[in-house]
């Protein structure tokens, strides 16, 4: 490694393990702003796609915003299983507006008897290590219109696995979102709220380099979660969203090392 390259590595560590603090306890920031393969550069800095209207970062996460669809196309975040263990703070609720969406996020009325729930895609559970983190879980703009019965069964189990990797594997990277490509005639709610018919969450571990990908219907579902695994050039399509460079632009990238499921 030559010493730009191990610079540019100093530099993303310094970046992607900066701490907050909790009284006495540290907090490691869950904001990522490149993904690293221990030998080669393979994942994006964060999901490509064309028709992004708004990339927002917070503390705890980050999102490209859809003004069309009024959510977000994804929301990425890293989950370390130092922060799962750290005591929890009480969840509030306090669903809101997000202000950093200059085009204004979807609210609360848009969801009002709808028969929808605000859906979570960076669940709330995953940042409930300090106040400031869980209440940015509740922004609208990283709230989707899911059916009652998808989000308080599979999906919340699948959430429930998410932090459970995060605990095998100390650190892992999430990628979460609805499916919105092709979905010029869904129905919406509210103010134009799109309701997917998909979703998904792409899980990379930060210390294995393998991944696994979920693609879950927007509906009760029956089957066990893994029934639902897909590969990430497979969510690739599906979604029009890259999530790997091209390879074109990938020098000795080895795919292997971040599409292999979990074992």
């Amino acid at each position: 490694m030559n010493i730009k390259s191990r610079y540019f590595v100093l530099i993303f560590l310094i970046l992607a393990f900066s701490c907050l603090t909790k009284g006495n306890q540290v907090i490691k920031n869950t904001e990522v702003n490149r993904s690293i393969n221990k030998d080669t550069l393979v994942l994006l800095s964060y999901p490509l796609l064309k028709n992004t209207n708004e990339f927002v970062k917070h503390h705890t996460y980050s999102l490209a915003y859809s003004e069309k669809h009024e959510q977000a196309f994804w929301v990425q975040y890293t989950l370390f299983k130092d922060n799962i263990e750290l005591p929890q703070v009480k969840r509030k609720n306090k669903f809101k507006a997000d202000p950093k969406i200059s085009s204004g996020s979807a609210t609360l009325k848009d969801y009002k008897k709808s028969g929808y729930d605000r859906g979570h895609l960076a669940p709330c559970a995953d940042f409930t290590f300090s106040e400031e983190t869980m209440n940015e879980s509740f922004f609208m703009s990283n709230m989707s219109p899911q059916n009652p019965s998808f989000n308080r069964g599979k999906w919340k189990t699948l959430e429930s696995k998410t932090r459970k990797l995060a605990l095998e594997h100390d650190s892992i990277l999430v990628i979460t979102g609805p499916v919105l490509h092709g979905t010029d005639s869904i129905f919406s709610i509210g103010e134009g709220v799109t309701i997917p018919n998909y979703f998904y969450k792409l899980i990379i571990s930060l210390t294995s380099y393998k991944s696994v990908v979920y693609l879950m219907p927007n509906k009760k579902l029956t089957k066990e979660i893994d029934n639902y695994i897909i590969s990430i050039d497979s969510l690739e399509r599906f979604t029009n969203i890259d999530f790997l460079y091209p390879d074109s632009m990938c020098i000795d990238c080895n795919e292997e090392s971040v599409i292999n499921y979990y074992l």
